[in-house]
C-alpha cells in the first residue's frame, strides 16, 4: 500500500469491540472476525447486546471482581458502590461520566470499556499475525453489531483488507443504507446475510424494524451476482413456523446468488451481557429449540428444495 493510500484511509477510524481469531462459523476456513460496534435492530434476543451503541461504554463482569474497592475509591461520580444487603459492588451505570478511571485501577478485568477506537492501519497491523492461518479459505470477517453503521470505516477498512490479498466476508443484518452495499460489495468476497422473519409484522416486533429495505437490499446484492449465506436466527414458536419455513425456501429459489442457507438455533448467551452493560433482562419467553426442532427445520427445508443445515 503506497504512503498516500494509508493517509487517505486512516482518515477513517471505527470502533471494535472484540477481535475473534481462529473463528470456524463465520465464513469458509480459519478466520479472524471483527465485531463492529452499533446496530440499529434490536432483536429481544440478540447474544451481543454491548454492539448496540457505536461508543465505547462501561461493562461490569462481577464473576471477575475481588472485592478490593479500588474502583469505589477513584470513582468521582458515584457510579460504583457496594449494595449493603448483599455486600457486593453495584453500578448505577446512568451516573458514569466515561471518564473510565475505574478502568485504570481494576487489575482482574471486572471493570472495563467495552469498545476500542482504531485506525485503519492499526487493524490491519493487528490481523498481519493471522495471515499464516488463512490458507486457501480463511480470511476476515466483519460482524458486529452492524458494519453499515460504520460505514465509511467498514469500506476503507475493506479496501485495505482487500489490497493485502485476503479473503472478506461481511456478516450484515441487512438494515443499512444501499450506498454501503455499492460501495462495500467491490471489496466483499461473501455475504453472511441474516435473515430473522419472512413477515414483516413479525419482524417488526422481534427486531424493531420493518424487513422491507432488507428485502431490498438482498434483492440488490442478488443482481449485483453477489455470494450470498442466508443466515437465520430460528426461535422456536416464533420465526419456525412451516409458513416461515416456506418464506426461506422461497427466498432461496428466488435468489440464485444464496449459496446456502444456515439455520442458528436460538441460545441465551446473551442474557448476562445485558447485567454486565446495566440492562435489564427482555421479557422474552423462548425455549430453546430441542433436536426435534432442528430435524424438523431441516427436515421441511430439504422437502422444498432448500438445502439448509444447523
Amino acid at each position: 500500500m503506497s504512503e498516500s493510500e494509508t493517509t487517505m484511509e486512516n482518515k477513517y477510524s471505527g470502533v471494535l469491540f472484540d477481535i475473534q481469531r481462529f473463528s470456524l462459523d463465520d465464513g469458509p476456513g480459519i478466520r479472524t472476525t471483527l465485531f463492529f460496534k452499533g446496530c440499529p435492530l434490536r432483536c429481544k434476543w440478540c447474544h451481543n447486546p454491548e454492539s448496540w451503541k457505536k461508543s465505547p461504554q462501561l461493562i461490569y463482569r462481577g464473576h471477575k471482581c475481588s472485592g478490593c474497592h479500588q474502583c469505589i475509591n477513584v470513582c468521582k461520580h458515584s457510579v460504583i458502590y457496594i449494595n449493603s444487603s448483599t455486600s457486593k459492588h453495584e453500578i448505577d451505570f446512568s451516573k458514569c461520566q466515561k471518564c473510565y478511571e475505574c478502568t485504570n485501577v481494576c487489575n482482574y478485568g471486572a471493570v472495563d470499556i467495552i469498545g476500542k477506537i482504531f485506525s485503519v492501519s492499526e487493524v490491519i497491523d493487528l490481523l498481519q499475525v493471522d495471515y499464516p492461518y488463512y490458507g486457501r479459505d480463511g480470511g476476515v470477517t466483519f460482524s458486529g453489531g452492524e458494519p453499515g453503521m460504520q460505514s465509511d470505516f467498514a469500506i476503507a477498512l475493506g479496501k485495505a483488507i482487500k489490497n493485502e490479498g485476503l479473503n472478506l466476508c461481511i456478516q450484515t443484518c441487512g438494515f443499512a443504507d444501499t450506498e454501503f452495499y455499492q460501495q462495500i460489495h467491490q471489496y466483499t468476497d461473501i455475504f453472511l446475510f441474516d435473515w430473522k422473519a419472512s413477515n414483516n409484522e413479525k419482524h417488526k416486533n422481534i427486531t424493531g424494524v420493518s424487513n422491507a429495505s432488507i428485502l431490498e437490499n438482498l434483492s440488490y446484492l442478488n443482481q449485483l451476482g453477489k455470494r450470498i449465506i442466508l443466515r437465520c436466527p430460528m426461535l422456536p414458536e416464533v420465526n419456525d413456523t412451516k409458513e416461515d419455513l416456506v418464506k426461506i425456501a422461497e427466498l432461496y429459489k428466488k435468489y440464485k446468488a444464496i449459496e446456502n442457507v444456515e439455520l442458528l438455533p436460538y441460545h441465551t448467551m446473551g442474557e448476562s451481557k445485558k447485567f454486565q452493560i446495566g440492562r435489564e433482562a427482555d421479557l422474552f419467553n423462548v425455549r430453546i429449540p430441542d433436536d426435534n426442532d432442528k430435524k424438523r427445520w431441516i427436515t421441511t427445508l430439504h422437502a422444498l428444495g432448500c438445502p439448509a443445515k444447523i
